[in-house]
C-alpha cells in the first residue's frame, strides 16, 4: 500500500499488506486502514507512518471485506472459512485488539456456501449490512443486517433467489440496499436483483443527534501543542474529559466540572509525544470521543 500526497506527488509511506487485498478498507480521511488475509489488521496514520494497532489471527479463515465507520474507531471485517462453509463477521474498536463481537453464519446446504462479497455500515458504526453468495443449493440468508444492540442475531434477513454481490447503507443507518445475480454460488445465470431495505420501518431508529452528547472534530488535526474542541450537552451535569492512547490508557486529564446544557467551545494545551489519541468525554451516562494525531 502506498500513501501519496496528492498536492505534491510525494510518497509519504509504504505499508506492506498480506497476501490478498480482497479485505481492504480505508477511512474517509485516510487515517485508518483495515486489511487482512489470515489476520484482521488495522493500521493508523501517526503523521509520518501507518502503524498496526490491531492484529487478530483467525484459524482456517480468509479475509473477504472490511469497512470503517466515519468515527474512525469502529471497524468491521468479513472472513470466509477455508472450507467455503460459513462466514464470520467481526467488530473492532481500534483501542482494543480483541473483537467487540463475533458472528458466525450458520451452515446451510451444499459444499459451496456463503462467501461474503461486500459489507457497509452506518456512520456511527452501529448498523451493518452484509451481502453474500448464499448456498450452492439454495437456502441461507444472502442479506443480513446487524445492530450493535443485538449482535448475536441479525435484525433483518432476506433469503434471495440468487447471490448478492454488493451492499450499501445510508449514513444514518435507516436504509440499506443490496444487489446481485439470480443464480447461486458458482453457477452462471442471467438477470439481477435489487433490494431496498427501510430499517426504520422495522423499528430500529437512532435517537436524534440534538438529544445526544456530541463532540466536534478536533481542530487543528494533526495537533502540535494545542487544540480546539466543541462539546454539545443535551442536559446539565458533571462533565469529565480526557485524552487516551490507543491501548485505552488515560494519558491526560482535560477537565472535570459541572457544565450547563448547550454548546461549549474549549481550547486545551498538550505536550503529548507524536502518536494517535482519543479525546473522550463522559456526561450524564453517555460517552463520545474523537480521534486526533499529535505531531512534533
Amino acid at each position: 500500500m502506498f500513501r501519496i500526497d496528492t498536492t505534491t506527488g510525494a510518497l509519504e509511506d509504504t505499508h506492506t499488506l498480506e497476501a490478498s487485498c480482497d479485505c481492504f478498507a480505508i477511512s474517509p480521511d485516510g487515517s485508518v486502514v483495515a486489511y487482512g488475509y489470515v489476520n484482521a489488521r488495522i493500521a493508523v496514520w501517526d503523521g509520518s507512518n501507518y502503524n498496526n494497532v490491531v492484529s487478530h489471527s483467525l484459524s482456517s479463515h480468509y479475509g473477504k471485506a472490511a469497512v470503517i465507520a466515519a468515527d474512525n474507531e469502529t471497524v468491521y471485517f468479513a472472513f470466509r472459512r477455508s472450507s467455503n462453509l460459513g462466514n464470520r463477521l467481526l467488530r473492532f474498536n481500534i483501542s482494543s485488539s480483541t473483537p467487540e463481537w463475533i458472528y458466525d453464519y450458520p451452515i446451510g446446504s451444499g459444499t459451496l456456501q456463503d462467501g461474503i462479497q461486500w459489507i457497509d455500515c452506518s456512520d456511527n458504526g452501529k448498523f451493518l449490512i452484509a451481502s453474500s453468495w448464499g448456498c450452492e443449493f439454495g437456502g441461507g440468508d444472502e442479506i443480513q443486517v446487524f445492530s450493535d444492540d443485538s449482535p448475536s442475531t441479525p435484525i433483518i434477513t432476506i433469503n434471495t433467489p440468487g447471490s448478492m454481490y454488493h451492499a450499501d447503507m445510508s449514513g444514518d443507518g435507516q436504509y440499506a440496499i443490496a444487489t446481485g445475480k439470480s443464480v447461486h454460488a458458482n453457477l452462471n445465470g442471467a438477470g439481477t436483483n435489487l433490494y431496498f431495505i427501510q430499517v426504520q420501518a422495522l423499528g430500529i431508529n437512532e435517537p436524534a443527534v440534538s438529544n445526544s452528547l456530541h463532540i466536534s472534530p478536533i481542530n487543528p488535526n494533526p495537533v502540535i501543542n494545542h487544540f480546539n474542541v466543541s462539546v454539545s450537552l443535551p442536559l446539565p451535569g458533571n462533565v469529565r474529559m480526557g485524552v487516551f492512547d490507543l491501548s485505552g490508557r488515560r494519558v491526560q486529564e482535560l477537565l472535570e466540572t459541572q457544565q450547563t446544557a448547550g454548546t461549549h467551545n474549549m481550547v486545551f494545551e498538550t505536550d503529548l509525544s507524536t502518536g494517535v489519541y482519543l479525546c473522550r468525554i463522559y456526561a450524564n451516562g453517555e460517552v463520545a470521543s474523537r480521534k486526533f494525531v499529535v505531531t512534533r
